[in-house]
């Protein structure tokens, strides 16, 4: 499986989409078409953060060769801390609207003395206690990656303190919520003033 904090790193394209259909067939189907990585829907969709459908979603993605990422339900520690104890790699983080809220989201993903991430060494994503913790603990604290959804017209105008929030690696641009939130929603390409504020 591919590490995407490296492959970012040397500026390489990958490709990735989301997927609404949260059975494991259709993860596979993505896998099998080519993507890098998945992004499982928590937040829209019937990803389930709190429960054992997103470990199913998971364990699809690394058998088809995808990097499983997550859209968690919300920026709370105990959605953050679900997926990456089930072996998300990379986590959206929706609705980032201060940097308060993406140093929050940035320590909940990562155990102390980084963050604040509750420890449980038994879990999926640690091999069910196999893994050695030590190991673990560097391996996910290092390559685990946050990416923060700004999608409200605030989370817009504090953009340049949210991007220097420690621990966040990078942003995804929610063009349908600035678009509802500006009154201008349809269906196609966003329009004009939502890619003013993009």
């Amino acid at each position: 499986m591919k590490n995407l904090r490296e492959t970012f790193e040397r500026g390489e394209v990958t490709l990735g989409c989301f997927t609404l259909m949260v059975e494991p067939m259709y993860v596979e189907v993505l896998g099998a078409a080519g993507f890098d990585f998945v992004i499982l829907d928590c937040e829209e969709a019937n990803g389930d953060s709190y429960g054992g459908r997103l470990d199913e979603l998971v364990r699809a993605s690394e058998a088809s060769g995808l990097v499983p990422t997550t859209r968690v339900v919300e920026n709370t520690a105990g959605a953050i801390n679900r997926a990456l104890n089930a072996g998300s790699r990379l986590l959206f983080v929706p609705h980032v609207r201060t940097a308060d809220d993406a140093a929050y989201a940035a320590e909940a993903m990562r155990y102390p003395p980084r963050g604040r991430r509750g420890a449980a060494p038994v879990v999926r994503a640690a091999q069910y206690g196999l893994e050695d913790w030590i190991e673990y603990h560097r391996r996910t604290n290092e390559d685990n990656q946050l990416f923060v959804m700004v999608e409200d017209v605030e989370a817009v105008h504090n953009i340049h303190e949210i991007v220097e929030v420690d621990g966040v690696d990078g942003v995804l641009v929610g063009t349908w919520d600035l678009a509802v939130e500006l009154g201008c929603a349809d269906y196609g390409p966003p329009p004009p003033q939502v890619m003013q504020h993009v």
